[in-house]
């Protein structure tokens, strides 16, 4: 004898990436684009892309709940981590863990893959105007 379990998704488990909303940052030296997080049905991690421009900075600040993780499709920027600069560039992977401040000077452009775990600090872009 079997058992069989029906599993009842919380939210539509695929996120067109032609409808996901985008927001421009950093006045307007770029784009946050948010895939999946908290207002989509993934509160435990959320899922974007950044396309920033020559000499974007983001400024220093903590997630004090959140692990970000970076990875880089395109460009370069350097990072400042805890104290401690480094270069990342296309192909390089970045985790900042929760509670360490951090920074970033964009060198040339830079596409990135974003991710917080736990979701909630992308909400923040959502301040910016929406582009898409």
């Amino acid at each position: 004898m079997f058992l069989h379990v029906t599993l009842a998704l919380a939210a539509d488990p695929v996120i067109d990436g032609d409808t996901a909303p985008a927001y421009r940052i950093l006045a307007g030296k770029g784009t946050a684009e948010l895939l999946l997080n908290a207002t989509n049905g993934s509160p435990e991690a959320s899922l974007g892309t950044l396309s920033l421009v020559d000499g974007a900075e983001v400024a220093p600040h903590v997630h004090a709940d959140s692990v970000e993780i970076l990875y880089v499709l395109e460009g370069r920027a350097e990072m400042v981590i805890g104290g401690q600069p480094f270069v990342a560039e296309k192909g390089d992977a970045v985790r900042i863990e929760k509670g360490v401040e951090h920074s970033a000077r964009v060198l040339g452009s830079l596409r990135a893959v974003q991710v917080y775990v736990v979701a909630g600090p992308e909400q923040r872009f959502t301040a910016g105007e929406r582009v898409k």
